[in-house]
């Protein structure tokens, strides 16, 4: 059923793309599946389920791709683990008499190369996160009247989860890299001092 799938790190995620050899009957769309290299499989969760559930759907819920399949071809981990690498099968997810849905096998067939969100290669890009129409950011923020205000106060506050978020892998290595220095000036000053005694 799927010809082929492939997997892409991003600098915020891992991009899943796949294709379908032919139209599936009754098919409402794809159960994603991540398997961290050692571990067994889990079934990736999305944010959007059916037209006919708009009404009863809640800000920020979200449930297991066998239940609210991805409805195309593609898919952005943002969940994707950083330090292990992972890949992706999908599954056809197929309507089960009038309001059901069920997966068309218990597991994928085919699965992508095992991919790392951490940058590799001759350059490494690290990036933050932006705010620009983030649900989730407004969900954070909740309905604070002056919206502008909470966001200056969560970015300029040592351990806000919003700011931590925000930083994304950026800062974690900006963090990194100072931790780095600071061990490699204290090593120095260590050393300068023992050739000094010495001498």
């Amino acid at each position: 059923m799927i010809s082929t799938i492939q997997a892409f790190p991003t600098t915020d995620g891992i991009f899943v793309v796949w294709e379908v050899a032919a139209m599936i009957p009754d098919c409402l769309g794809f159960a994603l599946y991540r398997q961290q290299q050692g571990k067994s499989a889990t079934v990736v969760d999305t944010w959007v389920g059916f037209e006919d559930q708009a009404q009863g759907h809640k800000p920020g819920e979200h449930r297991p791709s066998t239940e609210w399949p991805v409805q195309k071809t593609n898919w952005t981990d943002f969940l994707a683990p950083i330090d292990a690498p992972v890949r992706y099968g999908v599954v056809p997810v197929l309507k089960d008499g009038a309001t059901k849905v069920k997966p068309a096998y218990s597991a994928p067939a085919q699965w992508t190369e095992y991919v790392s969100a951490m940058p590799s290669g001759p350059l490494k890009p690290w990036f933050n996160r932006g705010t620009i129409s983030a649900q989730w950011l407004s969900r954070a923020i909740g309905k604070d009247k002056k919206p502008a205000q909470t966001l200056e106060k969560a970015i300029s506050t040592k351990g806000n989860k919003i700011r931590d978020f925000l930083k994304g892998q950026l800062g974690a290595r900006l963090l990194a890299l100072l931790a780095d220095a600071k061990r490699a000036s204290a090593t120095s000053i260590s050393r300068s001092t023992s050739s000094t005694t010495l001498s």
